[in-house]
C-alpha cells in the first residue's frame, strides 16, 4: 500500500503538475483578473523549472563533494555497497542499464583499484511491472561479464526502496563478520537520504557519491537565459529525494 500511495503521490510533486494546474486554472477560470494570474503563475513556473542555472546552483549546494580520501586509500575496505537504481526491464524481464549506471562503472573501478575487496549489489524490483526482476541478481550478472569473480560478490536481491536496502544489507554484512567502515556508492543526490538511513539502521558508512545530477560548471549566459528542458526532468529527481528524506523522517526511517 505505502509503494503504490508513494508513486501516486510522486505524480502532485512533479513541477510539470504544477505547470498544468495553473493552465487549466487560467482556461477555465470565469474572471479575467484570475485567469491572468494563473498564466502568469503557469509561466514563471515554468521558466524557472527550465532555467539550467538556477538547478545547478541548488545542485551544488545539496550533492556531497567526491569523495577522493576513498580513492586514495591505501588499505582497502571490506566491502563497498552499491545501491540499485541503475538498472531496469523490458517486458522480457531482461534487465538493462538506466542514466544512474555510473554508480556501476564507479563501484568496478574501485574493486579493480583494490580499493574494496567485496561488492554487496542491493536491489529487489522497484516497480509494479517488472514481476521476475531483480536488480541484485541483474548487477551480479554484469560483474560477472566484467570478470568479477563470483566470490567477490554478495547479492541482496529483496528490497524495494532504501530503507530495505538498508536493513537487508546489515544482515549480510554482519553474517559475514566483514569489519565496518563500509564504502556505499549511490548517486550525489540520493546519497543524503541514503547516509541517514543507513546510520539509522546501525551501520558505518564511508560516502561515495557518483552519478552527479549536474555538475559545477561555468555558468555562462545561455544557461541562465534560454530554456532547458532537461532541467525539468532533473527537478523531478531532486525532488523526489527532498520528499523521501521527509517521509523517511517522519516514519521514523532516517
Amino acid at each position: 500500500m505505502f509503494f503504490v500511495l508513494s508513486k501516486v503521490l510522486f505524480i502532485f510533486i512533479l513541477p510539470l503538475t504544477w505547470i498544468v494546474v495553473c493552465l487549466f486554472f487560467a482556461l477555465f477560470s470565469k474572471r479575467a483578473d484570475r485567469k491572468k494570474k494563473w498564466l502568469l503563475a503557469a509561466i514563471v513556473l515554468l521558466l524557472f523549472f527550465s532555467n539550467e542555472a538556477i538547478l545547478q546552483l541548488v545542485c551544488v549546494q545539496y550533492q556531497p563533494a567526491a569523495n577522493t580520501a576513498v580513492d586514495k586509500a591505501k588499505t582497502p575496505y571490506s566491502c563497498g555497497i552499491l545501491l540499485g537504481g541503475m538498472g531496469s526491464a523490458d517486458k522480457f524481464d531482461r534487465g538493462y542499464f538506466t542514466d544512474n549506471s555510473d554508480r556501476f562503472i564507479q563501484t568496478l573501478a574501485l574493486w579493480q583499484h583494490g580499493k574494496i575487496k567485496y561488492i554487496l549489489v542491493s536491489g529487489g524490483n522497484g516497480t509494479l511491472n517488472e514481476r521476475n526482476y531483480r536488480e541484485g541478481d541483474f548487477l551480479r550478472a554484469q560483474l560477472l561479464r566484467m570478470n568479477v569473480p563470483d566470490s567477490v560478490i554478495l547479492n541482496e536481491n529483496a528490497a524495494n526502496n532504501t530503507f530495505e536496502n538498508a536493513v537487508y544489507c546489515k544482515r549480510i554484512l554482519d553474517s559475514l563478520h566483514l569489519a565496518p567502515p563500509y564504502v556505499l556508492i549511490t548517486s550525489a543526490t540520493h546519497m543524503p537520504r541514503s547516509q541517514q538511513v543507513y546510520a539509522k539502521a546501525g551501520l558505518n558508512i564511508v560516502p561515495y557519491p557518483c552519478n552527479y545530477l549536474i555538475a559545477n560548471k561555468k555558468l555562462t549566459w545561455d544557461k541562465w537565459l534560454l530554456p532547458d528542458t532537461r532541467s525539468l526532468y532533473l527537478w523531478n529527481k531532486l525532488i523526489k529525494e527532498w520528499i523521501g528524506i521527509a517521509a523517511y523522517k517522519i516514519t521514523g526511517k532516517a
